[in-house]
């Protein structure tokens, strides 16, 4: 297991670099081609802290996997096992069907030391209906493989899933996002990112995986409020002048600050309203002279973003 070349390989991939879960030692690869998300897991051996009474000190030692009360589909927090969550990154992880707010489907895919598996469908709109009822239902099977080894060297398991399978339930390749964690009676949970309220079952934050080319953002309407104040009290009208440029477009064309506020040390806000912002909102600053030096060199306070009211994403 993992022994394949392109687990070695710097290939395209969610990340090149192990995934660490620092408290188990658990590293994570993620790999992809045209058919399948493939998951790759190395955690050393079980340990235990044991008091050396005769010396007053402590020692770490090796302890089994813990394994036998997880059954298909039910899995036991008192088993080790290893859980990935996927969900959409377009949508920013779960919203709230109270609030009216589209839900995204979200997947969970688990792996018990000895084998034993589980797949549930997130159920955030109330209870599941399935083999669990606090958010995760059980009833939900899916098409996807793993394989795996744990014993006294460590654990390492491989996981693949197809993209088929993601679709089917309404998640795109490009936007998949994801959280993971292990499962250790000894040390408790250790996740990726914080997984929410909801726990391990009802996870509702997520980091996006990139697999491809990345979602474009749809356009929206702010309002920019660009907040300028001259610092040098030395500094005369005429001295610090330069254009403002906003998406590309001059939209203050020899702005003098101490010209404008009236004296150095004086606020002064410019604001620009329903300017259009997809994924980058473009600020450029062109002095009015070349060879800028710190009396010529152009100067902002702050910048404020206002989201249009009724902008839609």
């Amino acid at each position: 297991l993992l022994n394949e070349p392109t687990w070695q390989q710097e290939i395209v991939a969610t990340t090149n670099a192990p995934a660490p879960l620092p408290y188990t030692g658990t590293r994570v690869f993620f790999r992809y081609d045209s058919r399948a998300l493939y998951v790759g897991l190395k955690r050393p051996p079980m340990g235990k802290i044991v008091q050396l009474v005769r010396f007053g000190a402590f020692s770490r030692e090796q302890r089994p996997w813990l394994t036998g009360r997880s059954q298909p589909d039910q899995v036991s927090r008192s088993d080790n096992w290893w859980r990935l969550i996927v969900s959409d990154s377009s949508l920013g992880g779960v919203s709230s069907p109270s609030a009216g707010k589209k839900t995204p489907p979200v997947l969970y895919f688990t792996v018990a030391a000895d084998g034993t598996r589980a797949d549930g469908l997130g159920d955030q709109a109330g209870g599941g209906s399935g083999a669990t009822t606090n958010g995760l239902d059980f009833s939900w099977n899916a098409s996807w493989e793993s394989a795996g080894v744990a014993d006294t060297n460590g654990w390492t398991l491989e996981m693949a899933i197809p993209f088929a399978t993601l679709a089917q339930a309404g998640l795109k390749k490009e936007q998949l996002a994801v959280n993971f964690l292990m499962n250790d009676p000894g040390l408790g949970t250790e996740a990726l990112t914080y997984l929410g309220m909801g726990g391990y079952d009802n996870c509702s934050n997520f980091t996006p995986l990139g697999l491809g080319a990345p979602v474009p953002v749809a356009p929206r309407a702010f309002n920019v409020r660009l907040h300028f104040a001259e610092p040098d009290e030395n500094v005369q009208p005429g001295k610090r002048v330069f254009d403002v440029k906003l998406q590309g477009q001059t939209v203050l064309k020899n702005f003098d600050i101490v010209k404008e506020a009236g004296a150095p040390r004086t606020a002064l806000v410019k604001e620009f309203k329903g300017v259009q912002a997809g994924g980058d909102l473009a600020l450029e600053f062109v002095p009015a002279v070349p060879g800028i030096t710190p009396l010529t060199a152009p100067v902002i306070s702050a910048l404020e973003l206002r989201e249009t009211a009724g902008s839609k994403p």
